[in-house]
């Protein structure tokens, strides 16, 4: 397939050794005949001083990944906001996510994330989330989680009411005729 068309639109200014950006809205248009709520992120900030650079700012963003090609994650949205910051020694955001109808798919087969929201720290050694809360496997999971040095995926927290049918299709060694719910801590 193609890539979707991009617009932008916004205010930039040119000072001295300034680079200003205000309310620079980057959005993905949707390809005919999908249903999307919309992908774009819209960013203020900063460039300071081109010779030894540095930034920061803020943003929001909406996605949908119906979007954005993604065989991991076909379908669901996101509301993002928070800061971020960029220098030639390190890079860093901050950003407080809340998602809806997560449809991840782990080894061909189906994980569905009704809801879920957190707080997120991204940097060159990878994603740290706290505070997560999601709806998930019938039941809910409350804790924290990350992609740490951008190679391990790290997952722990409590889990309550989680339904064994539900979890059943990412683990086929399950009998399907086990029934169960449970709860408790996990770390993953």
């Amino acid at each position: 397939g193609s890539a979707p068309a991009v617009g932008v639109h916004g205010a930039l200014a040119i000072e001295a050794k300034r680079l200003t950006a205000r309310d620079l809205r980057v959005s993905v248009e949707p390809k005919p005949g999908r249903r999307s709520t919309g992908t774009w992120v819209t960013v203020n900030g900063t460039l300071n001083d081109f010779a030894h650079p540095s930034a920061s700012g803020v943003y929001t963003a909406q996605l949908d990944m119906v979007d954005l090609p993604s065989a991991v994650l076909p379908a669901g949205t996101f509301q993002i906001g928070g800061e971020w910051n960029w220098s030639d020694a390190s890079w860093a955001a901050v950003a407080r996510v809340k998602a809806k109808a997560l449809d991840f798919v782990i080894t061909g087969r189906h994980a569905q994330v009704a809801s879920a929201e957190g707080r997120c720290e991204i940097g060159p050694h990878g994603i740290n989330c706290g505070g997560l809360r999601a709806a998930m496997l019938g039941g809910w999971f409350a804790g924290e989680g990350g992609w740490a040095d951008w190679r391990r995926l790290e997952i722990s927290g409590a889990v309550r009411d989680a339904r064994v049918q539900r979890v059943r299709p990412l683990l086929d060694f399950m009998p399907a005729a086990w029934d169960g719910r449970a709860w408790g801590n996990a770390h993953f």
